[in-house]
């Protein structure tokens, strides 16, 4: 699966949150990547169609994914709050990333 500029700047902006949870950024950039493919393949959805979708389509696939990525990062120990705190760090850079898009 390959991203585009703007999906792999996300991607790293998103490893960048998971590093305060002590996982290196090459591991979180395999794990985000590994949890999109799973959610896309769930959802039968390609990352073009998630693009293509409205902001709010959008951002419901990121919540889901994220729901996914704490199951996974828990299961290693780190507690839910701190994981739920590195989401939100990534849910603003979203955010952001859309204000900018519109602007």
């Amino acid at each position: 699966m390959g991203f585009t500029p703007r999906q792999f700047k996300l991607v790293q902006a998103a490893a960048g949150s998971l590093e305060s949870l002590g996982i290196a950024r090459e591991e979180a950039i395999i794990l985000i990547s590994n949890s999109i493919q799973e959610e896309l393949t769930a959802l039968g959805l390609t990352m073009e169609q998630v693009d293509a979708k409205s902001r709010t389509e959008r951002f419901a696939f990121i919540r889901t994914l994220a729901a996914r990525m704490e199951k996974t990062i828990h299961t290693r120990g780190v507690m839910l709050g701190q994981i739920r705190a590195a989401m939100e760090e990534f849910m603003e850079a979203l955010r952001q990333s859309w204000h900018e898009e519109t602007h």
